[in-house]
């Protein structure tokens, strides 16, 4: 359990270390290796059934050694992938009980959060391009509630991100 607070604690401070930067929006690199959303200007996900997508200004990405963090949100959800031990391409399990490398993917909105690293959590992130500078893939995920009110299992498909550091 102590191993799965650690993650979880490193994950959010990843995310919420990419949603700083400067006070102007994403419009560049900056000094704190956060970045832009390229390609058609925003995360997208189905959220149980329901299309996402984030606002622009609002997408990030970041990285530190092999550890990425890529955080889109918009005015119902945060949505924060967490992605340990990429090195190129490849496909990271979610599930962290079966012994995954501690990627995970953490939804929040006002009144709770549910992330994949909660028991019976599951899913992938697919990395289809990661350069000195981008990182862009797919995922999909079962994410269990583990803080606040949020209750049941929230179902995120189809899920889409392009960001620059």
């Amino acid at each position: 359990m102590k191993r799965l607070s650690a993650i979880l604690a490193s994950t959010a401070l990843i995310a919420f270390t990419a949603c700083g930067g400067n006070d102007g929006g994403p419009t560049g690199t900056n000094g704190n290796n956060n970045g832009t959303v390229t390609g058609d200007g925003a995360m997208t996900a189905t959220i149980n059934g329901v299309a996402w997508r984030s606002v622009k200004s609002g997408d990030r990405g970041s990285k530190s050694g092999q550890f990425y963090a890529v955080v889109g949100l918009n005015s119902n959800y945060t949505l924060t992938l967490g992605i340990g031990a990429l090195t190129g391409p490849s496909t990271v399990q979610l599930d962290l009980t079966a012994g995954g490398n501690g990627s995970s993917a953490i939804v929040a909105n006002t009144t709770g959060g549910w992330g994949t690293a909660f028991s019976g959590g599951t899913g992938t992130i697919t990395v289809t391009t990661l350069t000195a500078n981008r990182i862009a893939g797919t995922f999909s995920f079962d994410a269990k509630p583990g803080s606040g009110s949020a209750t049941g299992t929230l179902q995120v498909r189809n899920g889409k991100f392009d960001v620059t550091f």
